[in-house]
């Protein structure tokens, strides 16, 4: 008797879910698809059948915190250009921070299962959700000065993936890692702005600049190892 359509997404749904699971649990993808098949509760080829292998499962993470994380962001909608992508960012650190275990196993198996297609979603979903924000921020510029909103939006989209993984790598406090990307994301759209906007930039970025040297003087392990 054929699955019906609704079954195979409810499985599929507890797959994705025991995966998030593992992640935390093994501090990455070092599980097999049994171990995957017991802790969802369903048949050993299950996973084969309904996902095949390890990188799909991980896509279907991937898409799954992408649609999450723009339900988390519905609130600041009413926000335009600039403040809404600043803020929209500063809520994306508390969103890996709420579960660092499971962020951190996340992008651990980035690195160990089929990097370029993780990276190649973790892109795609990134410019999807930032694109438009880019857009809008850039185009608050009285003075034109803004430059190409496709090609900032992948400037930052490096710059806060390589925050991320320096956090990771470096062992930072949460306080630290959401000065760290307040001042990265800062620098890169600086550069887009002339004028009043330019100069308040320029200040947050003065405040946070002392902040990061509290926080190296403070993490002198992690500061070392960000450094190095």
């Amino acid at each position: 008797m054929p699955i019906s359509s609704e079954t195979i997404e409810s499985r599929k749904a507890a797959l994705v879910a025991a995966a998030r699971v593992l992640i935390r649990e093994k501090g990455g993808a070092s599980f097999s698809m049994r171990e995957l098949a017991l802790k969802a509760g369903v048949s050993t080829a299950t996973p084969y059948n309904l996902i095949s292998t390890k990188a799909n499962l991980l896509t279907l993470v991937l898409e799954q915190e992408f649609r999450e994380f723009r339900g988390e962001m519905a609130p600041l909608a009413k926000l335009g250009g600039l403040e809404r992508l600043l803020n929209t960012i500063d809520l994306l650190c508390s969103h890996y921070a709420s579960d660092q275990k499971f962020y951190f196993g996340l992008f651990k198996s980035a690195g160990t299962i089929d990097e370029s297609s993780m990276a190649l979603v973790m892109l795609e979903g990134g410019r999807a959700l930032f694109g438009d924000m880019v857009r809008a921020a850039i185009a608050e510029e009285d003075e034109g000065g803004g430059f190409a909103a496709a090609l900032v939006t992948g400037v930052l989209l490096r710059t806060m993936r390589a925050t991320v993984e320096a956090w990771y790598v470096s062992g930072w406090s949460v306080a630290r890692f959401h000065d760290e990307m307040a001042f990265a994301v800062r620098v890169v759209m600086m550069a887009n702005y002339r004028g009043p906007v330019a100069e308040s930039l320029r200040r947050e970025l003065t405040v946070l600049q002392e902040r990061l040297e509290k926080h190296a003087s403070a993490e002198p392990f992690a500061g070392a190892l960000a450094s190095g």
